[in-house]
Formats: C-alpha cells, sequence, structure tokens
C-alpha cells in the first residue's frame, strides 16, 4: 500500500519560490524511476493525505536495515556526485560549531539524455 501511495499521490516540496508537486515516486513506461523527496522541504499547506504521506515515508526510511543504506564518509576536499532523482540521498545531523562549518558547495551539470557517439570529440 505504501509503493501505490508513493506513485499515485502528489506531494509539495518547496524551497522558497522553487517547488515540486507530483508522486515521490514516478515510474515511466520504460521502467525508469524518477524520485522526488525532501522530508523538511514539505509544504505544510497542502491536503493532509500529501502530509501524512510525507510522515510515513520518512519514518519508513528512519527504520531501514543497516546492510541496505550505504554510508560515505568524506574527508574534507573530497566530493560526491549522483542524479538526485535517482538516489536516494540524505545526510546525518550535526551541530555546527563555528561559522562555515555546515557549509556545502553545490553545483550542476547537465548532461546528454542520449548517449554520445565515442567518436564525437
Amino acid at each position: 500500500s505504501l509503493l501505490k501511495q508513493l506513485t499515485t499521490i502528489n506531494v509539495r516540496f518547496q524551497k522558497a519560490s522553487d517547488f515540486k508537486d507530483r508522486p515521490i515516486i514516478s515510474l515511466g513506461e520504460d521502467g525508469s524511476v524518477d524520485l522526488n523527496y525532501n522530508y523538511f522541504c514539505a509544504d505544510p499547506n497542502q491536503d493532509e493525505r500529501a502530509l501524512a504521506l510525507n510522515q510515513r515515508f520518512h519514518h519508513y526510511i528512519q527504520e531501514l536495515p543497516e546492510e541496505i543504506v550505504l554510508p560515505v564518509a568524506l574527508q574534507p576536499g573530497e566530493g560526491v556526485t549522483w542524479r538526485d532523482d535517482l538516489v536516494l540521498h540524505g545526510r546525518n545531523s550535526f551541530t555546527a560549531t563555528t561559522t562555515g562549518d555546515r557549509w556545502l558547495w553545490k553545483t550542476g551539470i547537465v548532461l546528454p539524455s542520449q548517449r554520445l557517439d565515442r567518436a564525437t570529440p
């Protein structure tokens, strides 16, 4: 029942004026998966069913067995990249003690949707 709700109920996640209002999991006819989830950015003014689903999915994620969660420890100067719509990701909470402790350098890379011919420069 959770998967059915995740693929059919629109949930609105919003940061400032940017928002997405769609199911948490969208399944394409070709088998593709598109994820849309940010527990802390759920619009509190949306319908109760969407807010309840946000809570239910958050609880589900918190209870996942350790063997299916992949922790990635980064050292200063290291980075990681992933497709935001294909990987459900997060971080452990922490308390900043000095200015800049919570700083993240974020960037975006736009890649072509089709594979390029390797002979093309």
